[in-house]
């Protein structure tokens, strides 16, 4: 199952604010801040409208990327391992690329302007 952009908020704010519950609770500033950016990301996911055309969802897709992009590097970052960090992009590009070829499959999603 495929999850729904709009859905984000449900699925990842319960998750994020026990991320940061237990960053404070270890008094972790580091990981309090980046605690701090994964609340912010269900917002910038359930930005994302599946029935826009593109030009209409590029500055969402783009907000949600960076984000993520900002939080995969922070994480790399406190646990000093850039192989971890370069791992998990490459983990997460595989899976967009599994599931772009799956989508594809389902036909056009997006109005091409």
């Amino acid at each position: 199952m495929i999850g729904r952009p709009e859905s984000a908020d449900e699925a990842l704010w319960p998750a994020a604010h026990d991320e940061r519950s237990w960053a404070l609770s270890i008094g972790d500033e580091d990981l309090h801040a980046l605690a701090e950016q994964i609340m912010d990301l269900p917002g910038a996911v359930s930005d994302i409208d599946t029935e826009a055309s593109y030009a209409d969802s590029l500055d969402p897709f783009m907000t949600a990327a960076d984000l993520a992009g900002q939080i995969l590097i922070k994480a790399g970052a406190i646990k000093r391992d850039p192989a971890w960090t370069v791992g998990r992009a490459n983990e997460m590009l595989i899976e967009l690329i599994g599931l772009g070829s799956w989508v594809n499959q389902l036909g056009p999603r997006f109005e091409e302007t």
